[in-house]
């Protein structure tokens, strides 16, 4: 076996850990016990293959490569027999796990983080992997170390570890070569690793225990002959055709008794988003208890908070407006850009819309934001900066 083979089947052991006892990638020192002291998390268990996860159907996308990770006494589950599919993992328990891998060498100057005192328990850690080159803060000198890793950040995590051959130079619509982790992604799907969703990458999605075994199964199986496909083009999302709606008869209002107006129904344009044809953003119906100037201040402040707590670094906006838009790119192109970037599906993303601007709150997604100005007539959003790995 050659040095780097070692090297990797050390990262992959190590990575198996991870997956198998969260805690396991917290830093080898006294501290580090004060921040995980629940026995109950510690206790593992191996699952029969003739028992899967309570918490992993057959319908799951993960479920081969779950209990096959589990079969080999890879990876295991919790007490009460479930695997936690979903749960996120975070940039500093990477920076563990990294360092227990790796020999990682400082190839530049350290750097110390602002939300990383010389008394955080994974201070050490980080600082070893940020010398190494493989994890940076981001452009307020964060670390972000509570903050979910995304895939594009997974990506160059693997990339740099294993030092992956880009065997294809196929593109995500949303990874275009444009894009800071672009050579990592095509670094995983080249060789198999990751496949994407629906015709995307979602780089900004967040890894989940059952991406770690899907990408734990992919890289202890690589095949070196592996030969990537073209990325199939993303298939519009079909539109669902309108129906007729039938015309109801007027009611004939009783005598001695006013007629109550009703209130009308926002129109919806072919995005399904509310009032996007307006002649102007002042026609918007504003939420109960809105105040001018107030309003957009306090939701600005809300925003500012869910960024710094889960290490967003980019925020955008765009007009609802139809009419805003120039010919050859449209309000709908604008969203789908917009739900992509943030992780959803279009339609998640609409309905999501129309709950903002019906109630003027600040939609938290831990991961992104979204809200509705309604100064400007436009949609904010903000998630995790791209290249904050």
């Amino acid at each position: 076996m050659t040095k780097k083979k070692k090297r990797n089947a050390l990262f992959v052991a190590t990575l198996a850990a991870a997956v198998a006892i969260p805690s396991a990638v917290a830093p080898v020192h006294s501290e580090a016990a004060k921040e995980n002291n629940d026995s109950k998390e510690l206790q593992v268990v191996n699952v029969k293959a003739t028992s899967p996860f309570k918490d992993v159907s057959k319908s799951h996308w993960a479920y081969e490569a779950i209990h096959d990770m589990r079969d080999q006494g890879i990876i295991n589950g919790y007490p009460d027999g479930t695997f936690r599919p979903s749960e996120n993992i975070t940039r500093k328990h990477v920076a563990a796990l990294l360092d227990r891998a790796l020999p990682l060498e400082p190839v530049r100057k350290a750097k110390e983080f602002k939300d990383v005192p010389k008394s955080h328990p994974y201070h050490d850690v980080i600082q070893k992997v940020q010398m190494a080159g493989i994890i940076d803060g981001d452009e307020k000198g964060n670390f972000n170390p509570e903050a979910p890793l995304t895939r594009v950040q997974m990506a160059k995590v693997l990339d740099l570890a294993f030092g992956l051959e880009v065997k294809a130079d196929y593109d995500f619509p949303d990874v275009p070569t444009t894009h800071w982790g672009n050579k990592h992604v095509r670094a995983l799907y080249s060789n198999g690793i990751a496949m994407g969703d629906g015709g995307y990458y979602k780089p900004n999605n967040p890894v989940t225990r059952a991406h770690y075994a899907a990408f734990l199964q992919r890289l202890m199986n690589l095949d070196e002959d592996f030969e990537a496909k073209p990325i199939e083009p993303v298939k519009p999302e079909p539109k669902p055709e309108p129906k007729p709606k039938p015309t109801p008869k007027p009611e004939q209002p009783k005598p001695d008794k006013p007629v109550d107006p009703k209130p009308e129904t926002p129109s919806k344009g072919s995005t399904g988003i509310k009032y996007t044809d307006v002649n102007h953003y002042n026609d918007i119906p504003r939420p109960s208890g809105y105040v001018p100037g107030e309003h957009t201040k306090k939701q600005n402040e809300i925003v500012e908070k869910i960024m710094s707590e889960n290490g967003h670094g980019f925020r955008s906006a765009f007009s609802i407006r139809e009419a805003a838009y120039p010919e050859g790119y449209s309000l709908e192109d604008r969203v789908r850009s917009a739900a992509s970037t943030i992780g959803l599906t279009t339609d998640e993303f609409v309905r999501i819309i129309n709950q903002v601007i019906d109630t003027g709150e600040v939609y938290n997604g831990k991961t992104f934001t979204v809200f509705f100005d309604f100064n400007k007539g436009q949609v904010n959003t903000s998630g995790v900066r791209n290249h904050a790995v």
